[in-house]
């Protein structure tokens, strides 16, 4: 399921995408409020960025600092439990004190949480205090930070936003006012701060009310050729790597064995053509019918104009994984989850495995993939072992195009 880009989905469908998922209550970056701690100085500002993957044993927290001097800071960090009295300190690794030019900067701390016996499902409360040179103490509070499990993680979300069109202060106003959850998609320029902000929900300072953010991920298609002609793509050595590819259905009797059984020592690879490509591109509509695409190029989505890749094949996921916004024009899932902060993914173009059968020359885009599922099945395996995925949902049957992952990220 490709959605059209600018396109505004809201809660109808809701049931249908969401039935059996949900959410952690995290924070997010807050408006540029301040919070005293103590006593604040009056030309600085302190604003939180907790973390979206809560479940860590050590938990990123990312903070922007602005003030009207240079100089050094050093941060604090202060942590209640519920049912607990009082804040008590909490354990930090690494540095602690920063250097600031007397502008707006952006500085990580981390908090190693397991340390402090802070036990899952735990809600706390967190005061962060940045004290300059001349002792100005400037602080910032935030509320009700459930420390939630993914394995606990249950019917948290009743409405849901996917828009991929460009984001506005105004639009991001309106989100977290009304949606628990939004996906959206980074090629249209929006920013971590922008991210930041939408996930803090309603009230920056309690995140009981944050939104949960979804990072658009294409797993059947690669979007980096969105447009581009084999031609092109060959000029480009993203593209082509040791040129083995495109390859096609490894299966005896292929192309289109009409449903022979998909064995479980397929070649996940498939059978290379040679043709001067990755070997993660395919080329099995021309190999069925000999009309569509040419032999030894990519074959491609007709309607998207992208090329249709291998899901499972292990170059592709090293792809998936560290392609950059900036680089190729796409995130990758390290990016997301990290750079732009992402809660979890949301896996699009999962029908280029779907069985042979579901379209034919009819159909206004064709695919002759069925041998790719135990290799997609590789993937949801491979990626859950390499970036610790904790849950995902698959939302409409075996070949749907949804999947939704809530991942925990490498610390």
């Amino acid at each position: 399921m490709r959605s059209k880009p600018f396109k505004m989905l809201r809660t109808v469908a809701a049931a249908v995408i969401l039935f059996g998922f949900t959410a952690a209550s995290t924070g997010a970056v807050p408006e540029t409020v301040s919070a005293a701690a103590g006593e604040s100085t009056a030309a600085a500002r302190l604003d939180l960025w907790t973390p979206s993957h809560v479940d860590a044993p050590q938990i990123p927290l990312t903070f922007i600092y602005a003030t009207g001097k240079a100089g050094t800071v050093t941060v604090d960090l202060l942590v209640k439990p519920e049912g607990a009295g009082e804040y008590r300190k909490a354990s930090l690794e690494g540095g602690t004190s920063f250097e600031t030019a007397g502008d707006q900067s952006k500085f990580t701390i981390y908090w190693n949480k397991e340390k402090d016996a802070i036990p899952p499902g735990t809600s706390v409360d967190l005061r962060l205090t940045a004290t300059d040179a001349d002792g100005g103490e400037t602080g910032y509070d935030l509320n009700r930070l459930r420390l939630e499990r993914r394995d606990a993680v249950r019917n948290h979300i009743d409405n849901y936003l996917i828009y991929y069109g460009q984001w506005t202060d105004s639009l991001i106003e309106q989100a977290r006012e009304k949606y628990r959850m939004v996906i959206l998609d980074t090629r249209t320029g929006i920013t971590p701060e922008q991210i930041a902000k939408l996930r803090a929900g309603k009230d920056p300072h309690d995140a009981s009310d944050d939104v949960l953010v979804l990072g658009y991920v294409s797993l059947g298609e690669d979007l980096r050729t969105e447009g581009m002609t084999p031609e092109q793509m060959k000029q480009d050595a993203r593209f082509v790597l040791d040129g083995t590819g495109p390859s096609t259905d490894p299966r005896p009797g292929a192309p289109f064995p009409k449903g022979a059984p998909i064995s479980q020592d397929i070649n996940l690879k498939g059978k290379p053509t040679n043709g001067g490509y990755a070997p993660f591109y395919l080329n099995d509509n021309f190999a069925t019918f000999g009309t569509i695409g040419n032999a030894g190029e990519p074959d491609f989505n007709t309607n998207f104009k992208a090329a249709f890749v291998n899901p499972g094949h292990p170059e592709w996921f090293k792809v998936l994984r560290e392609m950059t916004l900036q680089a190729d024009h796409v995130s990758g899932i390290d990016e997301l989850l990290t750079v732009y902060g992402c809660d979890g993914l949301f896996m699009d173009t999962l029908d280029t495995a779907a069985p042979n059968s579901f379209t034919d020359a009819s159909s206004s885009n064709q695919g002759q993939f069925e041998w790719l599922p135990r290799g997609s099945d590789s993937l949801w395996r491979t990626s859950g072992r390499r970036t610790r995925t904790g849950f995902c949902w698959r939302i409409g049957g075996c070949f749907y195009t949804i999947r939704i992952c809530l991942p925990t990220p490498i610390i």
